[in-house]
């Protein structure tokens, strides 16, 4: 066995737990080997339930809070413009960020950085310690030109990308560090993970290869259901989230919903829907052989869950990547989306017709079969290997 070094697994940004239990099961591979893993999360709340059943250390990353972006879904071109909205707009932004983590990282002393959905860690240490840069393809964006490609058609960045470069170059000058010629230059010294499917790879366009497969299980095909039922997933931060429940449980069929987030005040509130309000997640793979539809805000690791077991989805994306991953989705034709209009009429209707319209489960059992086929999915042994490889 190796010597036992502290592998740093930083996750900056991100909203649920799509990032954490993918990190919680890297760390149990290292501890395994002899390892300390160190766990630096954007929200300590939400990954303490799972991450309390461990021994590996738990700390707050230094994450961006100074400025919440305007016009949500409707934002952002691509992955600069994500750079810009948590701390790469100024000097003033990204260097108390960067400062943070060189107070972790004295501390801590890593020999190696997992990084998951982490842009600043993976800027402080550029060409200092190696970097996995792990995740599904929007957080893992291509590299092999100067900028990112646009995610959205004819859409301008926010901010020039070259811009975003001149901040970093900055920040670099003033830390005494080597100044990355190239945006993309940060990032493709981290070596990529891709812990996705390649029908939901974001950048699918630009043709790229190495997909493992995401980091959760996934169900083979199952058999349609003969009661139509659906479950959703829906998060309480949601501002229009009472009113798809409203308008789901008007819809005329059966369903339950798990709302993160929500206070067992707001459960109640929310039950009067007439959709069944769990109290507590279950198991989404435990879910989907007795549902017909999953209704999401089109999160990564629900799309695919659902993709694999054959699962038409309703979809209501919060963000770009959402927006992406939905557009994937309803090009594939297994979905229908929604930004702006959420009238109940329109909701009832998409569900009505992924519930009854033969062309959509005969779409989603078609891809899931391709899906099947391809597998198994499991990035795990291979990112435990090249650990392995840069511990030893």
């Amino acid at each position: 066995m190796a010597e036992p070094k502290t592998v740093l697994l930083a996750c900056e940004l991100g909203g649920g737990m799509g990032h954490i239990d993918p990190l919680l099961r890297i760390a149990k591979g290292l501890a395994a080997e002899g390892h300390r893993p160190v766990l630096a999360v954007r929200n300590l709340s939400l990954a303490w339930p799972k991450a309390r059943e461990t021994s590996f250390p738990l700390m707050q990353a230094p994450v961006f809070f100074w400025r919440t972006s305007a016009g949500g879904v409707h934002s952002s071109a691509g992955y600069a413009d994500t750079l810009v909205q948590t701390g790469f707009e100024s000097v003033d932004t990204l260097m108390p960020l960067i400062r943070g983590w060189e107070a972790l990282l004295e501390d801590l002393r890593p020999s190696l950085i997992i990084a998951d959905y982490s842009p600043v860690v993976t800027l402080a240490v550029y060409r200092k310690l190696p970097v996995l840069n792990v995740g599904f393809g929007f957080i893992v964006p291509p590299t092999n030109a100067p900028t990112f490609p646009p995610l959205v058609p004819n859409k301008p960045d926010l901010v020039p990308q070259q811009d975003v470069l001149n901040v970093i170059q900055a920040v670099q000058r003033l830390r005494g560090q080597p100044e990355p010629e190239t945006l993309t230059g940060v990032f493709a010294e981290a070596e990529p993970f891709l812990t996705v499917l390649p029908q939901l790879d974001h950048y699918v366009h630009v043709q790229r290869q190495g997909h493992l497969g995401p980091m959760v299980e996934l169900l083979p095909p199952q058999p349609w259901p003969d009661q139509p039922r659906f479950f959703a997933y829906l998060k309480a931060t949601n501002p229009k989230v009472e009113n798809l429940l409203s308008a789901l449980g008007q819809s005329g069929y059966a369903g339950k919903a798990f709302v993160l987030g929500a206070s067992a005040d707001v459960q109640a509130k929310l039950s009067r829907s007439g959709v069944e309000i769990l109290s507590a997640p279950t198991p989404i793979n435990e879910v989907l052989p007795h549902v017909n539809v999953v209704i999401h805000h089109a999160g990564i690791n629900m799309s695919q869950q659902a993709l694999a077991a054959g699962r038409p989805q309703l979809l209501f994306p919060e963000h770009l990547e959402g927006l992406v991953t939905a557009a994937r989705l309803h090009a594939l034709g297994v979905a229908h989306y929604a930004l702006d209009d959420i009238r109940p009429r329109i909701i009832q209707q998409g569900l009505r017709e992924l519930m009854m319209q033969p062309n959509f489960r005969d779409s989603a059992m078609k891809v899931a079969k391709t899906i099947c086929e391809s597998g198994p999915w499991d990035p795990l042994p291979r990112i435990l290997e090249r650990c392995r490889q840069l511990l030893a």
